[in-house]
């Protein structure tokens, strides 16, 4: 045997004569095919002036004297002044330097290796076959990553997943069957989504996490053990923007000022102000605890992208802010507006009217503005939703105008704005605070406003979502006699009253009827920090009237066949809780009446007036003594509804009647003191 088998290395014979000539040969191959390196495997001509142990893998395509005649995929190595062949076999490996990669022969080709020495692949499989698809192919039972306690490393271990743009996906996909059922990661979005598949086509969304805020929605889980999951308005569909400035990641700001507002949709419509002088402040813990905007009449923030995408005629949409008006009945004041740059004629706009009420306009020469509950200092969440033809607004969870029609053509904007009104000019800027603001580019149904105010409302007004009713009812002192300036304030959320127009706004003087102070704005705070739920007030009491109707002087009485106030006390009294039940977000936990009467019955009495006895009285109303002595305490201090009110809180601890919930009040007689 003359060779080696793998090599083809010279032996040296027994009794050869110049064994070193042998031995040289044999050094000479080992030092060509050890390490293997080679300049290239694609040069075709053979170079004229090669430099010792040059070596390339010969191409197909070789031309020259020397590679002319040897084969395809050989490897020759310039060696002593003269080209050498070597075959090569298989599992032999090469370091390609123009390639910077190393290749091994399979015994048909050279193909390319991944040495782990800064080479690259451009596909790789581990007992499976790699594709251009799927470049990194592995077949195996399991797969372990470990820390580097060789190097040694920092002793973490972290899988990277790189995405090119937010519309993009870097996620984990499960099969069954190289089917699809589950995938979590980034899949279209930078939100992070847990989804599952039935059928490796069509997937659900089963969790949700807004990178923003961290905020975990549970899209197709209607309730789960423990409660409700937690509501954000991306649970509601079509959601266009969302900017939430008690959210610190997402301002963009400059010495306390706001550049931009970033959108927390995942749309990437950011409320945007370049002007350093008309970007509005940061200030913290501003609404009930929570950072906002502040704007003082010159600031506002532009996010025509939504204006652009509800451009067009009779098109729908929906906004909802958290706004607090700093100035009272000043003139027109606009947190939130829709314009178009080029016609001061089309536009919609919420705001204060001038006159101390707010106002919801979509105007142009047919333009029709509403004017809803009266203006206030104080913080308020508002919905305007608009059918394209109608409009709808809702305030602290009530509904106060319902589908107003507002039908304008023509109504082309380019403009959206918080903090001011744009159209040919900027105009009308508001003073006060912005809280968080959502927008959708449809109309929301009323669970889907309902739901909206209400996360609005305990977030930021830290309002409850249970209420009382309260029928108050009698004469003069119940309807409103003391000094309007001495009657409390109420806080948004926490006290309501029907009002002359059937609608429900914050509990405030003048109540009702009357035209001054009463006790009902005492009694309402009083109410909520003894029981934590708001109480609802529908005041029908009127002044000199009487029990029995022998002892009406021309006031009327509260007798329920002879009298007129009954039936009107019911009907108010039912269409406060159809506006409760159907048109606000709150549910009824109790009914109830406050009823102060008894001195028109006392008045003719002494002048032995005919029937009006405390015999008559007693079949038809018999009060406590308590209450009757908080009653006369009342009556003697009329200067003070303050008072008034916590006697009258304290009267009802003791001696109110509480009703189920029904849709009439004729359970009730007034014949029994509530």
């Amino acid at each position: 045997m003359e060779r080696s088998d793998r090599l083809s290395l010279p032996y040296v014979q027994a009794a050869q004569a110049q064994k070193h000539v042998t031995v040289n040969e044999a050094t000479r191959a080992l030092d060509a095919l050890v390490h293997l390196s080679v300049i290239s495997r694609s040069v075709t001509e053979q170079p004229a002036e090669p430099g010792q142990g040059d070596g390339y893998i010969l191409s197909p395509d070789r031309e020259g004297l020397q590679w002319g005649v040897m084969g395809a995929a050989s490897v020759a190595v310039f060696q002593d002044n003269a080209w050498m062949e070597y075959a090569p076999v298989q599992g032999m490996t090469a370091y390609v330097a123009d390639e910077a990669r190393h290749v091994v022969w399979n015994g048909t080709e050279w193909t390319a290796l991944a040495s782990g020495l800064g080479d690259s692949a451009p596909q790789f499989g581990v007992n499976a076959t790699a594709d251009t698809t799927n470049r990194l192919a592995v077949k195996t039972n399991a797969v372990l990553f470990s820390h580097d306690d060789v190097t040694p490393g920092s002793g973490d271990v972290r899988q990277v997943l790189n995405k090119a743009s937010a519309s993009n996906t870097a996620s984990q996909l499960f099969q069954t069957n190289y089917s699809a059922r589950a995938e979590f990661g980034l899949t279209g979005t930078d939100d992070f989504l847990i989804k599952v598949s039935p059928d490796g086509t069509s997937f659900f969304d089963a969790i949700v996490i807004n990178r923003l805020t961290g905020a975990v929605s549970f899209p197709n889980t209607p309730a789960f053990d423990g409660g409700e999951p937690p509501f954000t308005p991306a649970a509601i569909d079509g959601l266009s923007v969302w900017y939430d400035p008690s959210d610190g990641g997402s301002i963009d700001s400059t010495a306390s000022r706001i550049a931009q507002l970033n959108d927390k949709s995942g749309n990437d419509l950011h409320a945007v102000q370049t002007t350093g002088s008309a970007q509005p402040l940061i200030e913290a813990a501003a609404i009930d605890g929570h950072g906002a905007m502040r704007f003082t009449g010159s600031e506002y923030l532009s996010f025509n992208a939504f204006a652009d995408a509800i451009s067009g005629n009779d098109l729908p949409w929906s906004i909802s802010l958290v706004v607090q008006h700093e100035t009272g009945s000043g003139g027109i004041s606009i947190p939130f507006g829709l314009g178009r740059s080029s016609n001061a004629g089309i536009s919609a706009w919420f705001g204060s009217n001038g006159n101390g009420r707010w106002r919801i306009a979509k105007t142009s020469a047919a333009g029709i503005p509403l004017d809803a509950t009266p203006l206030d200092t104080k913080p308020h969440v508002v919905t305007i939703n608009h059918s394209g033809t109608a409009t709808s607004l809702w305030i602290d969870g009530f509904r106060v105008l319902n589908d107003i029609a507002q039908d304008v053509n023509g109504f082309t904007v380019d403009r959206a704005t918080l903090g001011a009104w744009i159209t040919t000019s900027v105009g009308y800027h508001f003073r006060g605070l912005i809280g968080e603001v959502v927008g959708f580019t449809r109309q929301l149904n009323d669970n889907e406003v309902r739901d909206l105010q209400r996360y609005l409302a305990e977030k930021w007004l830290s309002a409850p979502t249970k209420v009382d009713l309260f029928l108050a009812i009698g004469q003069s002192n119940m309807e409103g006699q003391g000094d309007k300036t001495l009657s409390p304030s109420v806080n948004a959320g926490s006290g309501f009253a029907l009002t002359q127009q059937n609608m429900l706004a914050t509990l405030a003087d003048p109540v009702g009827n009357a035209n001054t102070g009463s006790c009902l704005p005492a009694f309402g705070n009083r109410w909520y920090a003894e029981t934590g739920r708001a109480a609802v007030v529908v005041s029908k009491a009127v002044g000199a009237t009487a029990l029995l109707p022998e002892a009406d002087i021309g006031y009327g009485n509260w007798d329920k066949v002879e009298g007129a106030l009954y039936g009107a006390a019911v009907t108010a009294m039912n269409l406060a809780m159809d506006t409760v039940l159907n048109g606000s977000i709150y549910t009824v936990h109790s009914v109830n009446a406050l009823w102060c009467q008894g001195e028109a019955e006392a008045n003719r009495m002494s002048i032995g007036t005919a029937g009006v006895t405390p015999a008559a009285m007693k079949p038809r109303w018999k009060p406590s003594r308590q209450i009757c002595r908080r009653t006369s305490h009342c009556q003697r201090r009329r200067s003070s509804s303050s008072n008034w009110g916590h006697a009258l809180m304290a009267a009802t601890r003791h001696s109110m009647r509480r009703f189920a919930m029904r849709r009439t009040l004729l359970p009730m007689t007034w014949r029994v003191s509530m």
